[in-house]
């Protein structure tokens, strides 16, 4: 295991931790949506955009272990483009809970469980955003003081895993 930086600190580690959470949760409400036939519901966009987070929340785990440059720079490329698809799932989900909610005399004809549904993925989209600007900030500051030639050690308290 060839280490080219210094110990990370725990927040990398937390921040891949929100993220896998915000994953698991959106590719489950996203699983619940399609099986249900709630509004856009098959577009599944809880399952894809949870797919990808999952996938960052990899990459950022071995980050904070194997502490290599190129899994910095892909943990940070990916967290940005999850920070992207959070907002799309927000967005997404916005849209179809505000149709879902359009029901006269609502809970009684609602729908309940494709709003319960549609409030878990707004609710891990958010967390998504969150947590990959969270990752996004450490993984940029890490790299710039690598740059810089920052003695690592006064900046950070550091963790081994």
């Amino acid at each position: 295991m060839a280490t080219d930086l210094p110990p990370l600190p725990k927040t990398f580690v937390g921040s891949a931790i929100l993220q896998l959470v915000a994953g698991v949760v959106a590719i489950n409400a996203g699983s619940l949506a399609l099986i249900w036939g709630c509004t856009d519901g098959y577009i599944a966009t809880g399952i894809w955009v949870g797919s990808v987070v999952f996938i960052t929340s990899i990459i950022g785990i071995l980050t904070a272990v194997y502490r290599e440059r190129s899994w910095v720079i892909s943990y940070l490329s990916l967290s940005l483009l999850g920070a992207l698809l959070g907002l799309t799932l927000v967005a997404i989900e916005l849209s179809a809970l505000w149709t879902d909610l359009q029901c006269r005399d609502y809970p009684i004809t609602c729908d309940t469980q494709c709003i319960r549904v549609h409030e878990f993925n707004i609710g891990s989209g958010a967390v998504e955003i969150f947590g990959a600007f969270g990752a996004v900030v450490l993984c940029l500051k890490n790299l710039w003081e690598l740059a810089q030639g920052i003695p690592y050690s006064k900046l950070v308290k550091h963790t081994n895993i």
